[in-house]
């Protein structure tokens, strides 16, 4: 999700939202070979910065979970490459100077133009090669001024098929990992099909770090359902995140009021979707409203409040009122505006992208806002396109979040429907209720994972969205591409 789940959505989200303890960057790409080794490392990195979510603030419903509400949130850098001694000269200078609280090793991003270089997921063609990248990251990050900075790694199942799956584990925990997590479809699959959470119960039983599940999770029910079916010690959201945004509370809430109850899923599951507004008294409209203005305002300078701030999330409440009743309606003077620079065309195709993710599991929304994703930068600003989605969203946002469970393919720009959210909440009740033990409450976002403290923490895919739920305490859930 290189290129939407990034900078503006990461701080959107911990300003508004909240409800994650970790957060991490997008992959960072280091080059197979230069002639200047420390150049290279500082421009692909330059741009990190570990206080980027630092006091993001008491917006939204950030108080309810994670670090939100001013503790500020942890923020992890990804790196993907081939060379072992360039990798590592990246993870020393990631933890030791920048300051990264871990490093992730991507090795499942599956873009040809990523894999025809060697990277990401084609080093699953090769253990070796990710033992050498892996234990080379490690030697340097632990002789560096930060030595107990975590090395973990993001995998899919295989290249083409899963015949080296389980060497491509080993090699990675022998090679030093912190922790796996694991997205158990090959980069062939790309995002075709169902993740085989089969394989990440046997990475669990093969593996003696910690394994972060990953693949499919787009509601609360699933969450449970990955953590019951595999013992995997966390679970990584990715493309979920993104189409719900309130999903980390979500999560996060049915598995406090599990715990409030004594370990009945069936009844955490009806708490956490009967609570007010859907989500611990909320109203979800309005925290949707505000996330996106947040959003739209870190490349939208118009929608800032003056001395930069980033725009109230009260403000986001109110529905525009310069748009009555139609998402198409455009003032005449919007429409005689003359045709505007390349730059504004950038923003509005920005905000179309996320458009088609949050309202994917939102059929009415998406109806809705069909003319929307139609606007033209030369018929209106920016900012109006973001005030005419604020009132859709206010108009047509269910109540109690998305209605249906759908996989959005952001690579080939299809979505595929998993049914009614009601019909999979019954079915895992059917089959005992998902996630039938207790289990430690901890929600969190990140794009590379680590563990070595007593503090929870999780990770995600490059440029990805994580919810980790911690099953045993001090160890970390993790999440990348």
């Amino acid at each position: 999700m290189e290129n939407l789940a990034d900078r503006p959505f990461r701080v959107a989200l911990a300003s508004t939202i909240g409800g994650f303890d970790e957060a991490c960057t997008e992959f960072m790409r280091v080059p197979g070979a230069t002639s200047n080794p420390m150049g290279s490392v500082r421009g692909v990195t330059g741009w990190y910065d570990a206080a980027e979510l630092e006091a993001p603030g008491d917006g939204g419903a950030s108080g309810s979970g994670g670090r939100g509400g001013g503790g500020g949130i942890p923020l992890g850098a990804q790196v993907m490459g081939s060379n072992p001694e360039l990798m590592a000269l990246a993870a020393r200078y990631l933890a030791e100077v920048k300051g990264a609280p871990r490093v992730d090793l991507n090795c499942g991003c599956p873009a040809n133009t990523v894999t025809g270089n060697g990277a990401g997921s084609s080093l699953l063609r090769t253990p070796q090669r990710i033992h050498d990248i892996v234990a080379a990251m490690v030697a340097a990050v632990r002789a560096s001024a930060a030595p107990h900075t975590p090395v973990s790694v993001k995998l899919r199942a295989g290249f083409d098929d899963t015949s080296l799956f389980e060497e491509n584990l080993l090699a990675a925990q022998e090679a030093g990992a912190a922790f796996i997590t694991l997205h158990p479809r090959t980069k062939r699959q790309c995002y075709d099909g169902a993740a085989d959470w089969s394989l990440t119960a046997r990475a669990v039983q093969l593996l003696r770090v910690p394994v972060i599940g990953n693949g499919d999770v787009v509601c609360v029910e699933r969450a449970h359902a990955l953590l019951r079916q595999t013992g995997c010690h966390g679970v990584m959201v990715g493309r979920g995140a993104v189409q719900d945004p309130l999903l980390f509370h979500r999560i996060r809430h049915s598995f406090a009021a599990q715990q409030e109850l004594g370990g009945g899923a069936a009844e955490a599951l009806a708490a956490a979707g009967a609570a007010g507004g859907g989500v611990a008294g909320w109203r979800e409209p309005e925290l949707l409203q505000s996330f996106l203005r947040h959003y739209a305002a870190q490349f939208i300078p118009e929608l800032r409040q003056p001395g930069g701030q980033q725009p109230a999330a009260a403000a986001a409440t109110q529905a525009p009122s310069a748009h009555s009743s139609s998402s198409s309606a455009l003032t005449q003077q919007q429409q005689q505006q003359p045709t505007l620079p390349e730059h504004r065309a950038s923003k509005f195709g920005r905000l179309k992208k996320v458009m088609k993710y949050l309202f994917a599991s939102s059929p009415e929304l998406a109806v809705a806002c069909e003319s929307l994703l139609r606007v033209r930068p030369d018929s209106c600003t920016p900012a109006d396109l973001v005030d005419m989605l604020c009132e859709q969203i206010g108009r047509h946002w269910p109540a109690s979040g998305p209605t249906r469970l759908v996989l959005y393919d952001h690579m080939n720009k299809n979505s595929r429907e998993l049914g009614l959210v009601a019909a999979a909440a019954a079915a895992g009740q059917r089959r005992g209720g998902p996630g039938a033990e207790p289990v430690a409450a901890a929600a969190a976002v990140a794009a590379a994972a680590a563990v070595g403290d007593a503090r929870p923490g999780a990770a995600a895919e490059a440029g990805g969205v994580a919810a980790a739920v911690e099953r045993v305490p001090a160890v970390a859930g993790a999440a990348a591409r």
